[in-house]
């Protein structure tokens, strides 16, 4: 058989062949706590079914999760070879989400209850007490599960659906805050997982420019956000331009 050999590529089919490439801006994310997480939500105001669904609006970036094999080496099985053997898959152990925060602070209500159950200090005001002690809940009251969908702007296709399982936040990273030049604040939330699963999807959007007018709808108010313009022809009407709803309104 004959090895890579240099063919050449007429223009017009380099857009058919390499033009058509997957964007990085175009996904979604599901978070799934357990019973007693989402209880203990509600307990502080947070209602789930209303209020998560913003939250995974809000996630401004994360990362696909990765994996690997681990080897051993195997010795002069054939004369002064050295190979190596796959023995074992190992899984990213950790996974960084960051979040854009709204004015409410419901994406801090969200990991911060998380985490209190985790550590069991449901009632925070007892903490206060300098002597307050806790004891850690149970693995199986706090292991959910996260969802990363990742599709493309036409609105149609084929996804990637990724599980994380048995994930649950760990750790909540330091945010700053400055009296230099407001800026949209950002929380960044890390993950641990057991394992992933991933799945192909095929799906078809009810309107195939939804998804793009989303985006750059999105994209339009951040920046416009940034500049200090003054929002009010972004957010005047729930219908964009097309006759879509604004992000967040359309699932």
């Amino acid at each position: 058989m004959a090895g890579a050999l240099p063919n050449g590529v007429r223009t017009s089919d380099l857009k058919s062949r390499i033009m058509h490439l997957a964007q990085t801006s175009v996904y979604q994310i599901k978070m799934s706590p357990t019973p007693e997480v989402i209880a203990l939500m509600n307990t502080r105001g947070f209602n789930f079914n209303l209020d998560s669904p913003n939250i995974e609006l809000l996630c401004n970036s994360v990362s696909l999760p990765g994996t690997s094999l681990q080897t051993a080496e195997v010795t002069n099985n054939y004369a002064g070879v050295t190979e190596k053997m796959a023995n074992r898959r190992s899984f990213d152990t950790t996974m960084t989400m960051t979040f854009y925060v709204d004015r409410n602070y419901k994406v801090i209500d969200f990991f911060e209850s998380w985490m209190d159950w985790i550590s069991n200090q449901t009632d925070t005001s007892a903490y206060k007490n300098v002597a307050a002690s806790y004891r850690m809940n149970y693995p199986a009251t706090y292991r959910g599960q996260v969802f990363i969908s990742k599709f493309e702007k036409d609105g149609y296709g084929t996804a990637n659906s990724y599980t994380l399982v048995g994930a649950y936040p760990i750790s909540i990273n330091s945010t700053p805050l400055s009296y230099s030049a407001s800026q949209i604040m950002e929380y960044t939330v890390n993950f641990t997982f057991l394992r992933y699963t991933r799945e192909k999807l095929k799906w078809r959007q009810s309107s195939n420019s939804l998804l793009n007018n989303a985006s750059r709808v999105t994209s339009e108010v951040l920046a416009a956000f940034n500049s200090n313009t003054n929002l009010t022809g972004f957010l005047r009407d729930d219908v964009g331009d097309e006759g879509n709803t604004r992000p967040g309104t359309a699932n």
